[in-house]
């Protein structure tokens, strides 16, 4: 399982490069990279929780990671399709950054709590909080980040074309008030 996740990140990596460089395919490796990697940690939980009722003699330990497994794999797909909205300069990233960022963070710091109270959770809670951390650090730089500085970043030859999309992509009443300026 693993390395399917490895290979999905590596592959996301390849689309930021290629978006970049404003190479053909950008945007199709990066969408299909990233919505795939959403995907792939809710059906890894689907497995799990699979797993452990098709075998009774599963520990107590894996029983109770389960609800921590489904609530932090729901949080990291809607982060991550925020982070794709985000760098495909879609509509509507800010809140799925936002509602990811929260329940990621809601995670990350009930999993610290358990990696240090319960000692037979603790290889799970390590891997869990490496996951939730690197995802969590990525959505709080993306969100910070402006879009018409990440605009910038991409079309950095062509000022000029970066200043189009930036006024393409502003909402009505934002030209309205540009305007009145």
């Amino acid at each position: 399982m693993k390395l399917v996740e490895i290979i999905l990140i590596v592959f996301t990596i390849i689309g930021l490069i290629f978006k970049l460089m404003h190479l053909p395919l950008a945007g199709l490796i990066l969408t299909i990279s990233l919505m795939s990697l959403a995907m792939f940690y809710g059906i890894s939980v689907i497995y799990k929780v699979a797993t452990s009722v098709g075998n009774n003699t599963l520990s107590q330990t894996a029983k109770n990671s389960i609800p921590l497994s489904v609530v932090s794999s729901m949080f990291l797909g809607i982060l991550i399709i925020g982070i794709l909205f985000k760098l495909m300069f879609w509509p509507m990233s800010g809140i799925m950054l936002l509602f990811g960022i929260m329940g990621t963070t809601v995670i990350f710091i009930v999993t610290l709590i358990l990696f240090f109270t319960k000692k037979d959770l603790k290889p799970f809670c390590k891997e869990l909080l490496i996951r939730v951390g690197s995802w969590l650090f990525v959505g709080i730089l993306l969100y910070s980040t402006s879009t018409e500085t990440l605009i910038k970043i991409q079309y950095r030859d062509d000022p000029e074309l970066a200043r189009l999309i930036i006024n393409a992509n502003k909402t009505f009443d934002e030209k309205d008030f540009a305007e009145i300026r």
